[in-house]
């Protein structure tokens, strides 16, 4: 995981009482790019988000240099967001 969002994460979660209260039931997508495979940022990220109490989604995007962006699945994660975000 990045060491800056890693930071912003911890930080973020001390500003309240609860350490929870920021990402707590907030929808989170997840997506990476990598010159190697990405996975295991991915999954280090949905860890953390998970222990602070967000609602990830299950669909993820991963690109490398060799595999480009779907950008058929990036437009249904950015549906399932906007939708989510009306509820």
């Amino acid at each position: 995981m990045p060491p800056v969002l890693n930071n912003a994460m911890a930080w973020t979660s001390r500003a309240t009482k609860s350490w929870r209260d920021a990402f707590e039931q907030k929808v989170v997508a997840l997506a990476t790019h990598s010159g190697g495979g990405g996975a295991k940022g991915l999954q280090a990220m949905r860890i953390m988000f998970q222990h602070l109490g967000a609602n990830i989604l299950a669909r993820e995007i991963l690109t490398t240099y060799e595999k480009p962006l779907n950008e058929e699945s990036a437009k249904n994660i950015i549906e399932q967001l906007s939708k989510l975000a009306k509820v």
